[in-house]
């Protein structure tokens, strides 16, 4: 059935779109304690948010926008699709950042969740160390869920539903 089925979104390898980069020197400890990657908690809202100024190279502006970061950027579009699919169990918080390209800059927000639900098949879930290596669903866990990820699985993982995708 198609309410069974979710797909995991990845950035884009087409060479049209680029690159976005944190301006040197603009690593905040509030976003950045262990150094260089964007620091969100596994649970929990982020307090405290810094908006972050990011410059794009390489390309194009992207709705799913890869970065230096190691996160979910998501432009407005995109934002508004998920965040209309999301149930009351997807619990979804925004963090705005501005890209800029030359002359022209646009806000993106990094997608973070604060309660990551547990949708994953322990029995399939392939495991090293307690790190996640290839993630399996389970339908059971999964169900009234739209837009997920699962816990400890960083600032990059997004999953949706077949509805969200179409």
């Amino acid at each position: 059935k198609a309410a069974d089925v979710y797909h995991k979104i990845l950035f884009s390898d087409d060479a049209r779109f680029g690159v976005a980069y944190l301006r040197p020197g603009k690593r905040s400890a509030v976003c950045f304690p262990e150094g260089d990657l964007l620091w969100l908690p596994y649970q929990g809202m982020v307090e405290d948010w810094e908006q972050l100024r990011l410059n794009l190279q390489d390309g194009e502006f992207s709705d799913y926008l890869a970065s230096d970061l190691g996160c979910r950027m998501c432009s407005l579009k995109l934002k508004e699709v998920l965040q209309a699919h999301a149930t009351g169990n997807d619990h979804l918080q925004w963090l705005p950042v501005t890209v800029h390209h030359g002359r022209e800059k646009r806000v993106y927000f990094i997608l973070h969740f604060p309660n990551p639900p547990d949708v994953l098949n322990p029995d399939r879930t392939l495991f090293t160390n307690g790190v996640v290596l290839k993630a399996a669903l389970d339908r059971e866990k999964v169900a009234g869920h739209e837009v997920l990820t699962y816990p400890e699985g960083g600032n990059i993982v997004l999953y949706v539903s077949e509805g969200v995708r179409a």
